[in-house]
C-alpha cells in the first residue's frame, strides 16, 4: 500500500491521467505507408504469405499493414518501394 502512495506522490493516480489518444486518420495512413516503406521486404514476403494462405500469426503492425493493402486493393506486387511511396503521395496531392 506504501508503495502506491509514493507512486502516487510522484506520478499522480495513473488510472485518471490515462487518456484515450486519436490520431487524425490521415496522419495513420501517413504512418502506416511509412512503415510499409520501410519495412518494404518483409511487407512483400508478409502478403506473399497471406495470398498463398500460408500466413498463420501477425502482431498489431502487420495486422495494419495488412488491413491497409487490402482495403486499398493495392497489388503489392507491381510497385517497388519507391514507385509505391510516390504512388501515395501523388494521391494526396489530388
Amino acid at each position: 500500500m506504501q508503495q502506491q502512495v509514493i507512486f502516487e506522490q510522484f506520478f499522480g493516480n495513473q488510472q485518471n491521467n490515462v487518456q484515450e489518444q486519436h490520431i487524425n486518420p490521415s496522419l495513420q495512413n501517413n504512418l502506416l505507408v511509412l512503415e510499409i516503406v520501410n519495412n518494404w521486404p518483409f511487407v512483400r514476403c508478409l502478403m506473399l504469405k497471406h495470398q498463398e494462405g500460408r500466413l498463420q500469426q501477425v502482431d498489431v503492425v502487420e495486422h495494419d499493414w495488412i488491413l491497409f493493402i487490402l482495403n486499398n486493393q493495392i497489388d503489392i506486387e507491381s510497385f517497388t518501394k519507391d514507385s509505391f511511396l510516390e504512388k501515395y503521395f501523388k494521391t494526396l496531392q489530388n
